[in-house]
Formats: structure tokens, C-alpha cells, sequence
């Protein structure tokens, strides 16, 4: 009996053994197949695709030798009559764009003030080259005085005003042009002295500064507070702070002044002013440009009229 156990105990291991190999073995063959059909499957479509490629490129370079190979045809008999006006054309076409991309990277800067404008390399763009600097400048302008505060816009404009009265007539007037115009020059003890009696004259103040009086008979200098306003022109003892002379801007008939650097000009008023007879005035101002742009200015908006 023991020797009968033992066999089937072994016949049943070995039948186990056999069981447990013939699963191991399948499962292992059934996943090689399936890499395998993978890889397979993974290199066909590679391989097509190629291929496809291949073919594409080739179909289309087919193509594209037969349509041209059509137009050439077509189009033969004018190959030599228009040559010369093709290779001219295509000449001209390179030297403009190389002369585009070559002014693209010498551009000036954008400083208003800046004139510098890279040389004209070819004769025959002479016109397009000058047209080009001048909306080149246009537009360095525009985007300047797009970054301009009111404020200084309004200065800008009182200097354009000035440079309209006083350029090549007044030897003063290419000193005062880098100068900013203030109209404010008293200090700050002083403006604060005087401002109750500017505050007292009708108008918007447009200008507060000494002056000297010069008296038209004996030449007797006196000194003076200026202000101005847009209505009137005042002037006032800097002692007693007494208006001394009140003109109203539709009095003033012109204004005269010498070509000399210096700071003298004589209001010419009206007959039958308010100011009765002293008649005109002799003054002396270090800021004459600015005194009588802003002067010309507020005369033109009263009356309407250009003074002389």
C-alpha cells in the first residue's frame, strides 16, 4: 500500500508539474504573439506612411513639371521679347527691398529736433527717399505730441507764437527760444506780496514781472510791477502797491520795438483811452519776447484784430 501511495503521488506531481508548465508556457506565447502583431501592426503604418510620403512628393513635383512645362508652352513665343523688361523688373525689385531693409536698421532717432536722415543710395529713388523723410519726421512729430502734457502744449504754442512775430526781426528773440516761459518771475516772498493786487485786477493773470518806466520827456527810469491779465495791462508801484496805470487790452493800438537786442518797446494806445492823456508808454522788460508774445496774443483774442 505504502509503495502504491508513493507512485500516485508522484504520478499526481507530475501531472501538476505538466499542468502548471503547459499554462506558463501558453500564457507566455499568447502575449509574444501579441507583441509581435503589435510591432507588426506599428511597422506596416510607418512603413505606409512612407511610402505615402514618398508618393506625394513625387506626384506633386510630377505635377508641378507638368504645369509648368504647360505654361512654358503657352507662353514660349514671349520668353524673348520680354526678357529684358522681366530681368529689369526683377533687378529694380531687389535694389527696393534692399534699400528698405537697409533704411529699416538706419533710422534716426525720434527726437523731433533730430534732422539726420540716412544717404540716398541710388538716384532713381530720390523722390520716394525725400517723401519718406518727410512723413518719417510727420510721424515722429505726432508721436511726440501724443506724450505732451496741456500744460507744455500750451508753452509750445506760445513759442510757435513767438517764433511767428519775432524770427529774423528781433536780434533777442534766439536767446529767449531755449528759455521756457514762465510768466510767473517774482519769488515766492514777493509773489505772495503782490498777489492781493493781482487778485484785484479782472482777467486769468497771464504774466507778473518787474519793468522800468521810462518817462518820454526827461528819460527818467521808474520801476514798475508788471501784471497782466487777459483783459488788462497793468503797472504798479512795487512800494505803495498803487496801480499807477490800468489799460485795458482793446486800447492798445500797436506796440513798437527796435531789431537790437535790447529790452525796450513802446505801447502805442488809442485816442481818447482810459488812461487820458499820458499817451504812450516807454518800457523797459527783460522779457520782452515773452511779454509781447503773450501781449499780441491777448490783444487778438479781445479785439479780433492783428496789432502791428
Amino acid at each position: 500500500l505504502e509503495d502504491r501511495r508513493r507512485t500516485q503521488m508522484e504520478v499526481l506531481a507530475t501531472l501538476i508539474q505538466k499542468t502548471y508548465r503547459g499554462w506558463r508556457c501558453r500564457t507566455h506565447f499568447r502575449l509574444m504573439k501579441k507583441s509581435q502583431i503589435l510591432i507588426s501592426a506599428w511597422f506596416r503604418g510607418h512603413n505606409q506612411q512612407k511610402k505615402y510620403q514618398q508618393l506625394k512628393k513625387a506626384t506633386i513635383f510630377l505635377q508641378a513639371c507638368t504645369r509648368g512645362w504647360e505654361v512654358r508652352k503657352c507662353h514660349r513665343k514671349y520668353f524673348k521679347s520680354n526678357a529684358s523688361k522681366t530681368i529689369r523688373n526683377f533687378i529694380i525689385s531687389s535694389i527696393i527691398q534692399k534699400y528698405f531693409l537697409s533704411l529699416k536698421n538706419t533710422l534716426p532717432s525720434m527726437s523731433p529736433t533730430d534732422k539726420k536722415w540716412p544717404a540716398l543710395p541710388y538716384l532713381f529713388l530720390d523722390k520716394a527717399h525725400q517723401e519718406l523723410k518727410r512723413i518719417f519726421c510727420l510721424w515722429k512729430c505726432k508721436k511726440y505730441r501724443e506724450t505732451l502734457s496741456n500744460q507744455k502744449k500750451a508753452e509750445l504754442e506760445e513759442k510757435l507764437y513767438a517764433s511767428e512775430l519775432f524770427k529774423d526781426k528781433k536780434a533777442a528773440y534766439a536767446s529767449s527760444v531755449p528759455q521756457p516761459f514762465k510768466g510767473m518771475y517774482m519769488d515766492a516772498q514777493r509773489k505772495a506780496k503782490y498777489q492781493k493786487l493781482a487778485s484785484s485786477i479782472e482777467g486769468k493773470l497771464l504774466m507778473m514781472d518787474t519793468a522800468t518806466k521810462i518817462n518820454r520827456k526827461d528819460g527818467k527810469q521808474s520801476p514798475r510791477i508788471l501784471i497782466m491779465t487777459n483783459s488788462y495791462f497793468v503797472l504798479a508801484d512795487p512800494k505803495s502797491l498803487q496801480i499807477k496805470t490800468l489799460i485795458k487790452m482793446n486800447e492798445i493800438a500797436s506796440i513798437s520795438m527796435s531789431q537790437r537786442k535790447d529790452g525796450l518797446f513802446a505801447l502805442h494806445v488809442v485816442e481818447n483811452s482810459s488812461v487820458g492823456p499820458k499817451g504812450d508808454f516807454l518800457l523797459n522788460s527783460d522779457h520782452l519776447v515773452e511779454l509781447t508774445t503773450k501781449l499780441h496774443r491777448s490783444i487778438l483774442d479781445a479785439t479780433q484784430q492783428k496789432i502791428n
